[in-house]
């Protein structure tokens, strides 16, 4: 991700590059103003149509099931979201 935070065209490439990987880690820059948040990932997640696994140091991790009928997510993934919201 840029220095300068977000724009279309890196939300684009987050877009293109989930459809086709269902799990993916986003980095931002060591030297970036962005503070790496969880409203931060949210927002992404948001904008992507995906969902906001975690993040781990200056890396988010994004997640979007590669087909429709795929789309449930498990009773295991909700209790993870729930203890890390609980941090």
């Amino acid at each position: 991700m840029e220095k300068d935070g977000i724009d279309e065209n890196v939300l684009k490439s987050i877009s293109d590059v989930i459809n086709k990987r269902e799990l993916i880690k986003v980095k931002i820059l060591q030297n970036s103003t962005v503070e790496v948040e969880r409203e931060l990932g949210t927002e992404i997640a948001n904008k992507t149509q995906s969902v906001f696994v975690d993040s781990i140091g200056k890396i988010l991790i994004l997640f979007k099931p590669s087909k429709a009928k795929d789309a449930k997510i498990t009773p295991e993934f909700n209790e993870f979201k729930k203890k890390k919201r609980g941090k």
